[in-house]
């Protein structure tokens, strides 16, 4: 799935081999997840970083759902931290585990998502459309990171 999506905003798949037991992925390699990078001293946020990393987030999201992918688990957990040279951050989409290959327009019905960043028509047990949801828990993950906390 993941050679269907390429963005500087998606977690880059280097490789991968198996063995008769395993199967291995190799991924770029990332400092942190964004919930780890917040609890650091050094995270603080300027106005025009916010408008950056919201953008970069909303890029990534963009390059899925372009190719018909919806990531339905979208969280800070999920979302990796690359320092790049100049020391600016790039956020990176990331466990595409629950993700899906979608048609345009199908809905799903599968109750997917972590608590507090899922999308509340996934919690009404009827057929929501999953690209809807993913901007919701993007949005979610998003104003967690410029608050430092739940919206509950």
């Amino acid at each position: 799935m993941l050679e269907l999506a390429q963005h500087p905003n998606l977690l880059s798949l280097k490789d991968f081999y198996e063995d008769q037991k395993y199967f291995y992925l190799i991924f770029e390699l990332c400092s942190n997840d964004l919930l780890g990078y917040l609890n650091t001293i050094k995270f603080r946020l300027t106005e025009a970083e916010a408008k950056d990393y919201t953008l970069q987030m909303f890029e990534g999201l963009k390059a899925l759902h372009s190719v018909g992918i919806v990531h339905l688990d979208i969280k800070l957990d999920n979302i990796m931290v690359l320092e790049g040279p100049n020391g600016k951050l790039i956020l990176k989409l990331a466990d595409f585990g629950l993700s899906k290959i979608i048609m345009p327009g199908q809905k799903l019905s599968e109750l997917v998502g972590t608590r507090y960043y899922v999308a509340p028509e996934i919690l009404l047990d009827d057929e929501y459309d999953g690209r809807a949801a993913d901007i919701w828990s993007t949005a979610m993950s998003l104003y967690v990171m410029f608050m430092k906390s739940l919206p509950i």
